[in-house]
Order: C-alpha cells, then sequence, then structure tokens
C-alpha cells in the first residue's frame, strides 16, 4: 500500500503547512507548485485535458495512449505515447516494431510501460515483447517468438494480460506466452492455455478442453501445472486481483457465483453472488463492487465489511476508484471509505475521479476523454 507521505499527516492534524515537497515530472524537473497528497483525499476544481482516449492507462506522472496523434490512422505501428499529468503535455512518443491491432497491448508495470503486437519475421509472424522507461520513453528491452496463427496483426487481439519486475504474460489470439523480462525471452505456454494473472512464481489461467474450461496455475519457470480448479468457470472477470487472490466467475445454467482462489493452490477461499468487479485495496484486501453491494474482503477470504448495511442505515457507494487503503465513491455527493473497516474518512467530496494515483485524480468521460486534477489535501 502507498505510504501517507508526512505532508498529508500534518495538515490532517492541524499543523502548520510545510515547505512543499518537490516531486520529480516526467521530463526531470522537479514539479514545485504544491505538496504531494498520497493517497489524496480532495481535488481542484479545475482540470488539465489529457487525450481524447478512454483507454489510456493513466501512471503516477502521466497517462499513457497507444496513438502517436489522436484521430491519426495513417501509420499501422504500435506507437506509445506519454502525456503528462500535470501540464497535459506530450512528454515524449516511441515508435514499436510490431503492428497496431485490437486488444490491450499496453500494460503499465513499475516504471516501465510494456507493449506486445505482431511483426513480420522470417516465417510468417512473430509474437514481440518489450519495455519502455516511463519516464523516457527509451526501449529497455525486447523478447521475440514465433507466433503459430495465421491472421494478420489487425485481425488478432493481442494484450498483455499481466506483468511484474521478472515476467509478462500475453495473449494473442488464442495463443499464451510467457516472458522472462531478465532474460529477454519469450516462451509459448501449453495449449488451451490462456493467462490471466500472475503471482510471484504461478502463472494463472483459463485451461479449456472439450471438457470445459476450468482455472489453472502454472509454474512460471517450467510450465508444470502447479493446480487446477474443480468448478468450470467463463472467462468473465477472470484476473489475478493481489498477490495471493484471483477471481473467476462460475459457469453454471443458474445464477453465477463469483469464486476467489488462492493463487498458490487454487483453494476456494470465497464465493460472492454473482459476477462482481474486484480491486486490490491494500496487499490484503480486496474490494468487491457489484450493482447490489460492496463488499471487502482479506486473503483468507473472511468479510471485512459489506455495505449496504441495514442495521446502520448506510447506503453502498457507486465506487469509482480504489487505491492505497481508500474506497473513493459517490452516495449523495463524493465520498471516501477506509478499505478495512468501511467507515467513512471522508464526506462531501466535491469531485470523485475515476482513477487516483500519487497527488492526482483521473476523470474519464465518454466525450471528453481524460482530465487530471491536482490533488489539494
Amino acid at each position: 500500500m502507498a505510504a501517507v507521505v508526512p505532508v498529508l499527516m500534518l495538515v490532517a492534524c492541524g499543523s502548520p503547512t510545510p515547505e512543499p515537497a518537490p516531486h520529480v515530472g516526467t521530463t526531470g524537473a522537479p514539479i514545485t507548485d504544491g505538496p504531494l497528497y498520497d493517497p489524496p483525499k480532495s481535488f481542484a476544481d479545475q482540470g488539465v485535458s489529457l487525450t481524447k482516449d478512454r483507454k489510456a492507462l493513466v501512471g503516477n506522472e502521466a497517462a499513457f495512449t497507444i496513438t502517436a496523434k489522436e484521430g491519426s490512422s495513417s501509420d499501422a505501428a504500435l506507437n506509445v505515447r506519454a502525456i503528462a499529468l500535470v501540464d497535459g503535455v506530450e512528454r515524449w512518443v516511441a515508435k514499436t516494431p510490431v503492428e497496431r491491432g485490437p486488444g490491450d497491448p499496453i500494460r503499465l508495470s513499475g516504471g516501465q510501460v510494456v507493449w506486445a503486437g505482431l511483426a513480420r519475421g522470417s516465417n510468417g509472424f512473430d509474437l514481440v515483447v518489450g519495455g519502455l522507461d516511463a519516464r523516457t520513453g527509451n526501449q529497455t528491452w525486447t523478447a521475440r517468438t514465433a507466433y503459430p496463427g495465421g491472421a494478420s496483426p489487425q485481425e488478432t487481439r493481442t494484450s498483455v494480460v499481466a506483468a511484474n519486475d521478472a515476467f509478462v504474460a500475453v495473449v494473442a489470439g488464442s495463443f499464451g506466452a510467457l516472458v522472462d523480462v531478465r532474460a529477454s525471452s519469450a516462451t509459448a505456454l501449453p495449449a488451451g492455455f490462456v493467462p490471466v494473472g500472475l503471482d510471484d512464481r504461478i502463472v494463472v489461467g483459463l485451461r479449456t478442453s472439450g471438457a470445459g474450461t476450468i482455472a489453472q496455475g502454472l509454474d512460471v519457470g517450467t510450465a508444470k501445472v502447479r493446480w487446477t480448479g474443480s468448478a468450470p468457470v467463463r472467462d468473465l472477470r477472470a484476473a489475478v486481483v493481489v498477490p495471493g487472490l484471483a477471481q473467476f466467475v462460475e459457469d453454471v445454467p443458474a445464477e453465477p457465483r463469483t469464486l476467489l482462489l488462492g493463487t498458490g493452490d487454487g483453494g476456494v477461499r470465497a464465493t460472492l453472488p454473482e459476477s462482481p468487479s474486484c480491486s486490490p485495496a491494500a496487499q490484503d484486501v480486496v474490494v468487491c463492487v457489484s450493482y447490489h453491494d460492496v463488499t471487502a474482503l482479506d486473503l483468507a477470504g473472511t468479510r471485512l465489511w459489506t455495505l449496504p448495511d441495514t442495521s446502520t442505515g448506510r447506503l453502498n457507494p457507486e465506487v469509482a476508484a480504489v487505491y492505497a487503503g481508500l474506497v473513493y465513491g459517490r452516495a449523495h455527493g463524493g465520498t471516501i471509505l477506509d478499505a478495512r473497516t468501511g467507515r467513512d474518512v471522508a464526506t462531501g467530496v466535491g469531485r470523485v475521479p475515476d482513477a487516483i494515483v500519487p497527488g492526482y485524480g483521473v476523470r474519464r468521460d465518454d466525450m471528453t476523454g481524460l482530465t487530471s486534477y491536482r490533488a489539494t489535501g
């Protein structure tokens, strides 16, 4: 969980406002227009327009899109563009060697933007994966493996489904690959296995055969099966939510349930009605949001709290974001909850962004795209 900087603690206690703590922008120059609140609890009224692309990724200092120029379709290459949150100015554009196609071909991992796509090789197409330094756009590593599919890049859905400091899991069509970042090597995953997430030495995914689809965990080094789930599942919302816990939705004729499985052994830690969207709130807390309620659980599957709560008359908020131990939502105005206890941290919050990073909140809008708002408390 992100640490609360001393600036926040001093302000919350009513102490004199300290000298602004400079932070480093994407250009490398310090930005000294105010303290960097983390986690933020209030935001400026005026925002900075970033991009029209609602699917842009939001990092600590910039938003990242996959078009060099908004609205441009003349270049078939996958280009990654960084726009600074502080002023909306383009910081860099990096051109990759792969062709652009459908899917989610970029993902943030630490200080890197990981990308993937298909490029022409000596015999058909290759799957190429690489990493860019998020501050400079410089290429840091690449890995390449033969792609067995016959479709073109424009017809192949390619996505970076998970990434950490050591490994990257990629899917191109029905082909899955695991990349060893340190060795810059890519290995094909077993046929019928589609990765959905990584957790330390385990790659978690969906194994499909004639009998249906089940959850499965493989060893990242050997691709040997570490565990196999017992219940048929769908590909809906399948993901590693937080280290130690993965989410799958049962494939049953009746009303489906969501299964939270331990990533180390595949054991069922908890079941939830319907198919909520679960997000990490801390290293050991997840928050699951459905149409009807909001529930927080720990890694053992123990329910910490649920809203609405009829005994206290508390409503469930419309959750916009979960970040650094806080739940940001809307319920008769903006509200912020403690993710571990469900108690109010702040109410009457004027603006509730859809993405939170240190010092900023970002709103996503169908018409205007992404707008960043500086944290004011």
